[in-house]
């Protein structure tokens, strides 16, 4: 029989790898539009929506011995805007729970502002009255828990919690690194009743006389604060 050319046979053995790649990926049957693996997009917010992140079995691990387990739940109540989560939110022991206690009142805050009538004021209440407990109780966390505080009362859009807010600002026992957590706060809840309390502020602020470079810095910070909170005029 007759050979085919020289040429030919090396020609085939010498063809790319790729283009054998090529051929099998054509070869290979192609999945039809149903089939086609979903973006990481639409796998992630899936995976937001699955049973076991579900609502319900969030606020079941509320409930759990494992603070890690219950700062995870708290967290994504506040993600999913689940604002029927205030109720067993706003009856969460933070006193008991030093871990998890910062993710519970973010998240308290945060539904808050998300929240309507009953709801909000149900969750702006209880952030103050933690404010007040966490004061009192003077635990080693408590300084952390108060800052936490300052900064979800700030989220809350609750006219009450800028009256609390501006109180801690005029309390000359509260540090000015607080004081910036404050007015930073009080900037969001965008309460126009709050302008007087901010003008003595910086008032204050600016008058201190200050030897120490570190804390003439932070009182820098809070004025800047303070001017971004009145803005322009």
């Amino acid at each position: 029989p007759a050979r085919a050319p020289s040429g030919a046979s090396e020609a085939r053995t010498e063809a790319p790898a790729a283009n054998a790649t090529t051929r099998i990926a054509h070869a290979a049957p192609q999945p039809s539009s149903d089939e086609v693996p979903a973006a990481p997009e639409t796998n992630r917010a899936e995976a937001a929506t699955a049973p076991e992140r579900s609502v319900d079995v969030l606020l079941a691990r509320l409930g759990s011995e494992d603070p890690f387990e219950v700062l995870d739940a708290a967290d994504g109540l506040a993600a999913r805007r689940a604002t029927s989560a205030i109720p067993a939110l706003a009856a969460f022991p933070i006193a008991r729970s030093p871990e998890a206690a910062p993710s519970v009142i973010d998240a308290l805050g945060r539904l808050a502002g998300v929240a309507q009538g009953a709801e909000r004021s149900q969750a702006a209440s209880k952030l103050r009255g933690w404010l007040a407990e966490e004061k009192r109780r003077g635990a080693p966390e408590s300084v952390g828990n108060v800052l936490t505080i300052y900064e979800a009362l700030g989220h809350t859009g609750d006219a009450a919690s800028a009256r609390a807010l501006e109180a801690e600002l005029r309390d000359p026992d509260v540090s000015r690194a607080a004081k910036t957590v404050i007015v930073a706060s009080l900037a969001k809840l965008r309460d126009p009743a709050s302008r007087p309390v901010l003008e003595q502020a910086k008032h204050e602020a600016a008058g201190a006389v200050i030897d120490d470079a570190f804390e003439d810095e932070v009182r820098r910070d809070l004025l800047a604060e303070i001017d971004r909170a009145l803005g322009p005029g």
